[in-house]
Order: structure tokens, then sequence, then C-alpha cells
């Protein structure tokens, strides 16, 4: 199978040399499913986007990234538009953080940044979706998050698949190749163990420990994220 990262920010000077790479996360966690993997990496915040007037098959994802869905950079508007070729093209499309309210936003919802504010660490999501609960063990979904925005309103044709008090969109799916999720599946307890100690520089010490705290809950569930995305460039 080809995987296409298409990548919305290296995060450059933000986390120290020797932490993977954007790139290097996903395709760590794809390893676990789909060993044989080809990828294709974009550097879509330069205009970097993959030709759709002959896609190649596989699996499309759009990661996170500083920027906002609702920011008026050219990139962004050339990746929301190219998000829209993407749905009429039939291609298997997933979005992570940033990528998922990309989505969002490309096709008829809403993104917003959001009065909760800053969302970071562990978060358990209720599972509202069949669709979504036959990959999981039980009726939530734990993943990592590290965001401000969210999708508030959802694309007409969107399910919901997973929502929380923090975040009432955690995942939802548009028709059967567009899945989008707000956490991150590439994430590992690493990782954010790596945002505790360089990226909550200027917050609280109780949203810190908060932070800390959620990392208690259990193992993140990213490779059974990174399964539905596969099987959804397979149906």
């Amino acid at each position: 199978m080809i995987i296409h990262l298409l990548i919305t920010d290296w995060f450059k000077g933000l986390l120290p040399a020797d932490t993977p790479t954007h790139a290097d996360l996903y395709k760590n966690l794809f390893a676990s499913v789909v060993p044989d993997a080809e990828y294709r990496v974009y550097a879509a915040m330069e205009g970097e986007l993959p030709d759709l007037t002959d896609p190649e098959p596989g699996l499309y994802v759009i990661t996170g990234s500083q920027a906002g869905a609702y920011e008026t950079d050219a990139w962004i508007g050339t990746l929301l538009q190219w998000i829209r070729d993407a749905k009429e093209a039939g291609i298997a499309l997933s979005g992570v953080c940033f990528g998922a309210q990309a989505i969002g936003e490309a096709l008829g919802g809403r993104v917003i940044k959001h009065p909760n504010g800053w969302g970071l660490g562990l978060r358990e999501s209720r599972v509202v979706s069949d669709r979504l609960r036959k990959y999981l063990p039980s009726d939530t979904l734990l993943l990592a998050v590290n965001h401000g925005d969210q999708v508030v309103e959802l694309p007409p044709d969107a399910e919901l698949l997973a929502t929380s008090d923090f975040c009432a969109n955690d995942a939802f799916a548009i028709g059967d190749k567009i899945l989008a999720f707000q956490g991150h599946p590439e994430f590992t307890i690493a990782y954010l163990e790596f945002f505790l100690t360089v990226g909550v520089k200027g917050q609280s010490p109780e949203f810190v420990e908060k932070v800390r705290e959620s990392l208690k809950l259990g193992k993140p569930q990213g490779e059974l994220i990174a399964r539905m995305m596969v099987d959804s460039a397979k149906a």
C-alpha cells in the first residue's frame, strides 16, 4: 500500500533535535499495520500536494499543524480546495488534528479557536458509532491530543464517531472514504512527555499536573485507528 503523508507543519525548533520528525511518527504508526507500506511525503504548507488528475491508490493523510484551518494563508486555501477535489475523486483521506479541522472546514463545517482552551495529554472520548466501535475493545477511544482549535459544526453529510466533554466532535467520517480525528494516533506517551518538558511554558502548575495525570489513563489506541484508516483505503 502507498501511504501519502501531507505534512502541514514540521514544528522546527519547538522540540529537541533528536525528537522523531512528523513523517517518522506516522511511519512508525503505520509500520505495525502495513509493514511493507511505501510512503510519499508532501510539504503541504509549501503548496506541495498530490496530483488528483490521476490519483495513485492508497491512503492519504493530512497531519497536524500550528495553523488554523480558518486562517487566510494561501497554502491553507489551496489545501481546502484540494480536500474538496479529493472528495470528488473518491480517494481514501484521513485527517489528524489540523487535518481533521481542514476536512471539516473544507466540506461545509466550521472551525474556531475554542473557548475550552488548549487540550493536551491523553483524552478519552465516548464512541457513538458502530463504525468506530468495531475497532475498539470498549465504548471509549483513548488518544493523545494537542490542540486549541476545534470543529464546532460538522459538514452536512458527516457522521459523528466519537465525542467528549472537551471536544464535541472528536472524530467523524464522511462517506466510506473520509475519516477525521482530533486526537493524534501517531503520538506516543514518550512524545507527549516532550511537551511536558519544553512545550508547556507559561502554563499553570495545575494545567501541567492535569496533563501529567492524563498520561496514566492507559496506552493510547493509535494503532487501532491506523488500522481503521488503512481499511478505508481498501473499501
